[in-house]
């Protein structure tokens, strides 16, 4: 992700951006991480990983 971030509001006085937290799991790290662009599957499915990541179709 390649976006500026620019402070949309202040907290105390400091330029901000607060988040809504996502709890990511096995159930949605396809839909939030991978799709986001945070991390491609190729970098969370390490060979050590590989097994959990087919099973859980990641790509």
């Amino acid at each position: 992700m390649d976006v500026p971030l620019r402070a949309k509001s202040e907290t105390n006085g400091v330029p901000s951006n607060l988040l809504d937290p996502v709890v990511v799991d096995k159930t949605n790290i396809q839909s939030t991480v991978i799709e986001e662009g945070i991390y491609t599957a190729a970098e969370i499915c390490t060979p050590e990983l590989a097994d959990e990541c087919a099973k859980l179709g990641l790509k």
